[in-house]
């Protein structure tokens, strides 16, 4: 499989983004991944790193010039280098660099395109209309995959419809040796680039109130950047030049090495996508005092793997930033604490390996090349160790074979990714996403679905085995329909209610659980939206207002667990509220189309 890269920076260039590059084109090359990467703000040259060829070209300048002839005169060689290439698919790393030479040589070696959004809060977020160059590289777009949940929320706010186009892959490090204690003198790193977005000005007008309460703390600063004048100044002004030292930019290697030789990592940034740097932190068993940002709120586990200030208030008052600080410093035993807590953390859920295993799945999904199942089963999970392996085998089990089942764990906190971990079979693919709820993880499994028959499961639910041979026979039988409904059975957990209400007969549905709907017909009804209850049944009642051409069987294609967790019993009153929003939604969606 042959990927192309378009990215703005990669070492030795400096920045967060330069190091993500890195460390996952390592991984993904280790999984036999071919990468070509395109690198657009710096230089203007051809190198490789490994396997992979690296190429250089200062397109970027043309583009933020505005330089209409310059970068008209990037487009041949753009084209010449895409039909070099030729790649299985095009993936776009999207901080501050433009798409536009993509758009403008898209009918060069055509290939589907994934877009990675890195930052928390995109300047062309308000420009997401189909008609701008941000939207329309977004309609083009096959999978969209953001480093946090928060990125994903803000494009989602201004775009509900790419749902299920989006994936949520965060950063990973790798995982070195087992970190050495944190030593006890009152050493501080800070470590990224001097600009304005990484808030070192906040640091520095903390540390007056940090020496004042623990004298002889140290600030040392890695990094380097347009802003290192003004901050040496304000340092100076502030009267704390004494106690600062600065490193300037050095490798990765340096940055850990300085992580192991401080006892606490501080970044008060004022936005951050996946901070690599707070992860390395991470990965050094290092308490990290932050600003609550971004994808930071992923990183840091409050008051387990480090602290987290209040963002809003940080320019404004420096007290909150230096009393965490200043704790994390002198409580006895926080920083070896939580320090090994996040290591934990990073292992579980921020390694790098598991990064490049979800891009090598978003990779085989959208790739030309690769075959194809005909039936793409979507079951998501959250917390569901006790019944997602029977679930799972009831797929496994099928007469129909010609199937790949995408479980999606919705940020599980009990042992659901051990079970799913333990289970060997190729036609499985395990999605890890951080917890955004049901409908998100649904809409995950689509993002990433390669047949042309979709089908959902919950993890408590079970398939009779003839289930797919069925619909699937009578969607062959009639290439007229769009999708086929069965009949639903449920069958009562020892530990459900006493007053459980069990309907032992066949009841007929048309929800997505108990049918089988053709992909394009399934991303035209569009995405689940996320509510409260009843994601199923809305996508449901919008299938039925479009007019859906569809077929209804007696035969029963699911067994539904009744069981304590069930959502009807768990939460009751959100069943009526979710059956009210979803009639409006309907109601609304019939006017538009009338």
């Amino acid at each position: 499989m042959r990927v192309m890269w378009w990215l703005a920076e990669y070492p030795p260039d400096p920045g967060g983004i330069a190091t993500f590059a890195a460390v996952t084109q390592a991984a993904l090359v280790d999984r036999g991944v071919e990468l070509d990467l395109l690198v657009v703000a710096r230089g203007d040259s051809d190198s490789t790193d490994g396997a992979t060829r690296i190429t250089r070209r200062p397109i970027l300048e043309s583009v933020l010039a505005n330089d209409v002839a310059g970068i008209a005169r990037w487009v041949p060689f753009v084209a010449a280098y895409k039909r070099d290439v030729s790649p299985d698919a095009y993936h776009l790393h999207l901080s501050d660099a433009s798409p536009l030479l993509h758009l403008m040589t898209r009918t060069t070696s055509p290939a589907p395109l994934i877009l990675t959004l890195h930052n928390e809060m995109f300047k062309v977020v308000s420009r997401t209309d189909p008609d701008s160059l941000f939207g329309r590289v977004l309609d083009m777009s096959t999978v969209i995959t953001t480093v946090s949940v928060v990125a994903a929320e803000g494009l989602l706010a201004h775009r509900p419809d790419l749902a299920d186009r989006v994936v949520v892959v965060p950063n990973g490090v790798p995982i070195g040796t087992a970190p050495i204690p944190p030593p006890l003198e009152s050493r501080i790193l800070m470590a990224g680039r001097l600009v304005p977005v990484k808030g070192v000005d906040r640091v520095l007008r903390a540390m007056p109130e940090v020496l004042a309460r623990v004298p002889g703390a140290t600030l040392t600063i890695a990094g380097d950047g347009p802003e290192a004048p003004s901050l040496g100044r304000l340092a100076e002004s502030l009267g704390v030049e004494d106690a600062v030292t600065w490193l300037g930019h050095i490798d990765r290697a340096s940055v850990r090495s300085a992580m192991d030789q401080h006892r606490i990592v501080v970044m008060a940034s004022r936005r951050e996508g996946m901070p690599m740097a707070a992860l390395e932190a991470a990965e050094r068993g290092r308490c990290l005092v932050a600003s609550a940002v971004g994808g930071m709120r992923g990183v840091v586990v409050p008051e387990h793997t480090g602290l987290l200030v209040d963002e809003p208030s940080a320019d404004d008052d420096p007290g909150p930033l230096a009393g965490a600080m200043v704790r994390a410093l002198v409580e006895p035993g926080l920083a070896e604490r939580m320090g090994d807590a996040a290591r934990v953390h990073v292992e579980g859920h921020f390694a790098v390996e598991r990064t490049a295993s979800l891009y090598e799945d978003v990779y085989r999904a959208v790739s030309v090349g690769a075959r194809r199942p005909r039936v793409s089963v979507i079951m998501p999970v959250w917390n569901g160790e006790r019944h997602v392996r029977f679930a799972i085998d009831s797929v496994l089990a099928q007469t129909f074979d010609d199937l790949e089942l995408i479980v999606v764990d919705d940020g599980s906190t009990d042992s659901t990714l051990r079970v799913l971990d333990a289970i060997d079979d190729p036609r499985i693919v395990i999605v890890p996403q951080p917890h955004r709820g049901k409908a998100a993880s649904r809409n995950a499994g689509l993002a990433l679905a390669r047949g042309n028959l979709i089908a959902h499961l919950d993890h408590d639910d079970l398939w009779p085995t003839d289930r797919l041979t069925h619909l699937v026979g009578v969607l062959d039988a009639r290439p007229d329909l769009d999708a086929c409904f069965g009949a639903v059975v449920h069958f009562k957990d020892p530990d459900a209610p006493a007053n459980s209400v069990v309907r032992t007969e066949p009841e007929l549905a048309r929800t997505p659980t108990v049918g089988l709907v053709r992909v394009e017909a399934h991303r035209r009804v569009g995405p689940f939206r996320d509510l409260d209850y009843g994601d199923g049944l809305d996508w449901a009642m919008r299938s039925v207002v479009m007019g859906l051409p569809l077929e209804q069987t007696d035969q029963v294609v699911l067994h539904r667990r009744v069981h304590a967790t069930n959502s009807s019993h768990s939460h009751p009153f959100a069943l009526e509220k979710g059956r009210v929003a979803i009639l409006k939604a309907a109601l609304d969606l019939r006017r538009e189309l009338s």
